[in-house]
């Protein structure tokens, strides 16, 4: 599991008031699989999150390309009278395609894309085509490990739930097995 039981046992052991205090073994178990849920829950929303993001991104680069094939004309682009290319090179342009920045501060960016630059030629057209492309390919591949993580973290999440199941199956068959045998 992402955070171990371990982590919220200590944590509770730290803890100014004792949660622990005055109860069962059995809801000590529970207390702790809740907490253990309730943080992979979290961690699992903050996933989804950077993934939706990321998926916006990958959406707005499309709708950009397509926009793009729109205005060719003879291959080239002028996009002077196009305020709507205008505004979607200007959101790509400023998108922070890693989620983080270079060695100077910057965000990582689209080459390509010049700032205020209206006319691209055929040339220029490609090369903006082929890094649209290959920035589509490089989120794509992370959000496909994103879902698997994803994946990951609901599967450890069931299986806690099935992990708890058993262990209130098991206090169940013990407490009926020692009632029954304190009746004989």
């Amino acid at each position: 599991m992402p955070q171990g039981i371990s982590d919220v046992i200590n944590e509770i052991k730290a803890s100014q008031e004792d949660p622990a205090k005055g109860r069962s073994v059995l809801s000590i178990a529970c207390m702790i699989t809740m907490e253990c849920r309730a943080r992979l829950q979290e961690q699992i929303k903050g996933e989804v999150i950077e993934l939706k993001t990321r998926l916006d991104k990958v959406q707005l680069i499309n709708k950009l390309r397509r926009e793009i094939n729109a205005a060719k004309q003879d291959g080239k682009i002028d996009c002077a009278d196009n305020k709507k290319l205008q505004d979607l090179l200007e959101q790509v342009q400023e998108l922070n395609l890693d989620d983080s920045l270079n060695e100077e501060g910057d965000a990582t960016t689209i080459p390509g894309i010049v700032e205020g630059k209206t006319k691209y030629s055929k040339d220029e057209v490609e090369n903006l085509m082929d890094s649209l492309g290959t920035a589509i390919d490089d989120l794509n591949t992370k959000n496909t490990m994103q879902q698997q993580k994803i994946n990951r973290l609901m599967n450890y999440d069931v299986e806690s739930i099935q992990i708890a199941s058993q262990v209130l199956r098991m206090w169940k068959d013990l407490g009926s097995k020692f009632w029954s045998g304190i009746g004989r």
